[in-house]
């Protein structure tokens, strides 16, 4: 598990194992979170989120593509592990979601660039209301095992983007393609 900017083990010790659908293998073991583990992870994510919040949405994007070219970089790795992991076939589906999961992250360091209030208009002649996005905190994420790259990114990428933090939760029977 991820936590504070550093990989921890749970609070429980206990751990469970990855067998891969693709190959039957044992692809190793993981921390099995607990309450306590996830009580933690929103803490830690209290803890940071002004901090990321405070950022120019500038720095935000450029963190957000930085992402992306890392997806790039690791491409194959990211895929195969998907293969492993989650059972996709790899040329018909693995790279395709891996691509995908590029675009997620890139899309939202746009639209991190793109934040703005607005102006509506005010019942009273002399006053002007100004509407300002503002991050809200922490925000909390579970999502399921179909698509391990793509869907977390849908919303984890957006979240960071707009200054929030994240405590992301991955599916049990695709852990490996989260690391």
């Amino acid at each position: 598990m991820y936590i504070a900017g550093e990989w921890v083990e749970g609070e429980s010790g206990d751990r469970m194992e990855a067998t891969s659908p693709a190959t039957g293998e044992s692809l190793g073991t993981l921390p099995e979170g607990t309450r306590e583990d996830a009580e933690r992870a929103i803490a830690a994510a209290n803890a940071a989120w002004r901090g990321w919040a405070e950022r120019s949405v500038f720095e935000r994007a450029e963190a957000m593509e930085r992402i992306a070219a890392v997806v790039v970089e690791r491409r194959d790795d990211l895929a195969r592990t998907l293969t492993l992991d989650q059972g996709k076939p790899l040329k018909a589906e693995a790279y395709d979601e891996v691509d995908e999961l590029e675009r997620y992250w890139l899309m939202a360091a746009a639209d991190a660039r793109r934040l703005e209030g607005s102006m509506p208009p005010s019942v009273d002649a002399g006053k002007r209301v100004l509407v300002y996005r503002v991050p809200k905190g922490v925000v909390g994420v579970i999502t399921p095992w179909n698509w391990p790259y793509t869907m977390p990114a849908e919303v984890i990428a957006p979240a960071l983007a707009a200054g929030n933090a994240v405590v992301w939760v991955p599916a049990p029977t695709t852990p490996f393609g989260t690391r």
